[in-house]
């Protein structure tokens, strides 16, 4: 299988190498690990398949393939996404860009081995298309441990930069709660590619052009802006992929380690962040 297109995959750590335990896709790649760059790759619509490694020999064969629709064949839905993403729980979320809207595939049974399971048939939409007047487009989107939502896209009220190269990326960011209502929405300063919720509540958002992370309170509050510093001679290439952002809570010190890709030089940048005393105050406001 190669790491690209429109899916998921799973690897286990085997005795040598990584071996292959799980996949969802459509058309990139294709379930027999056939891609775009293969001479004999199939052009047209996706289909809709999932496998899970049956009989655990880390290849993915015809009879462990489990179809919604074969390439032109009608389906339910159609979809097309710039990227999926998998919550702690195994379920898979993506912006669906035929309905605009945010859905899921919820992660089905572990197979005999211990894979996981998805079935395109149990797929549904979480957040609906955006019908008001802020008409909202999510490009990616993330769900927290609280089961609330966190997306970046574009909005009608939100001006999109001129020349914009990140056709994937985003300049609002949006918080749903865990039934797809919307809590708030702000204007990032610059167009965003990379997302993670911040386990405990937040976000943090990689901006595509400088590489900088913006840190957002569970209220969509911007509290903090962490970017290239001396170990990375301040210098960082554009973020122009999905997951060019990823936050984990360290279980000892309960610090945030924020991973960050960097194109320019092909690193990754490592950002500890101590958010323990971040507080949200509530109540009414009252003048002296």
């Amino acid at each position: 299988m190669h790491p690209t297109g429109d899916g998921v995959q799973v690897w286990r750590i085997g005795e040598r190498e990584l071996q292959l335990a799980a996949a969802v896709g459509g058309k990139d790649p294709a379930w027999d690990g056939k891609n775009r760059h293969s001479p004999d790759f199939p052009r047209g619509e996706a289909g809709m398949w999932t496998w899970n490694d049956a009989n655990a020999n880390g290849r993915a064969e015809a009879n462990e393939v489990r179809w919604l629709k074969k390439p032109g064949e009608q389906s339910p839905h159609k979809y097309a996404t710039h990227g999926m993403d998998v919550d702690p729980d195994g379920n898979i979320w993506f912006p669906n860009h035929h309905t605009r809207g945010i859905w899921q595939i919820p992660r089905g049974p572990l197979d005999a081995h211990g894979n996981p399971t998805w079935d395109w048939a149990a797929a549904k939409e979480i957040v609906p298309r955006d019908a008001s007047p802020f008409r909202f487009e999510p490009n990616m989107a993330q769900r927290a441990d609280d089961g609330s939502i966190y997306a970046f896209g574009w909005s009608d009220k939100v001006p999109r930069p001129k020349n914009n190269p990140f056709w994937m990326g985003g300049n609002t960011l949006v918080r749903f709660d865990k039934n797809g209502q919307r809590l708030w929405a702000v204007a990032i300063p610059e167009a965003a590619v990379g997302l993670d919720a911040i386990p405990g509540g937040g976000c943090m958002v990689g901006m595509a052009q400088k590489a900088n992370i913006l840190h957002y309170t569970a209220d969509g509050l911007l509290i903090g802006r962490l970017a290239p510093g001396e170990a990375m001679g301040k210098q960082s290439g554009w973020l122009d992929n999905q997951a060019s952002v990823a936050v984990s809570r360290h279980p000892r010190d309960k610090l945030l380690d924020i991973f960050v890709e960097e194109d320019y030089t092909l690193r990754i940048a490592w950002y500890r962040v101590d958010d323990r005393a971040v507080q949200t105050l509530t109540g009414t406001l009252k003048r002296p």
